[in-house]
């Protein structure tokens, strides 16, 4: 059963549209609040500067800007800034490395359980509830 203090505003973005949405529809369900959900790193940096999400949730290989380039542009640029998980195909240790070097918070391979992606971001809203 979703808390109300897990009602986070999340960004989505995934080149390929069925998977992004497929993730829409359980966070939905789930409870939390989809602000956007885009399919390249061009759109997906356009709408979390846009929308201040909570949490961004970004492919790694998009086109125009890669997941790591936006998570790059994020550090640099926004304050406060999202909590970024990296939900991508590339799940070597050299992957993971290069997606928290980048400053992603989380990477998660897919296919990832959905068990894992709500534990991030219950985990997420319990840490930002205690800041507060």
């Amino acid at each position: 059963m979703p808390r109300p203090q897990d009602n986070l505003r999340i960004v989505v973005a995934d080149d390929n549209p069925d998977t992004a949405h497929a993730l829409s529809k359980l966070l939905m369900i789930a409870g939390y609040r989809v602000q956007a959900i885009t399919h390249d790193g061009q759109e997906a940096w356009n709408a979390i500067q846009k929308l201040d999400p909570d949490v961004a949730i970004l492919d790694i290989g998009m086109p125009r800007l890669t997941g790591n380039e936006v998570a790059k542009l994020v550090r640099q640029a926004l304050t406060p800034y999202p909590y970024l998980i990296a939900l991508s195909g590339w799940g070597t240790e050299q992957h993971r490395a290069a997606a928290l070097a980048a400053g992603f918070d989380a990477h998660l391979t897919k296919p990832a359980a959905w068990a894992d992606v709500d534990a991030l971001l219950r985990a997420y809203a319990d840490n930002r509830r205690k800041a507060t």
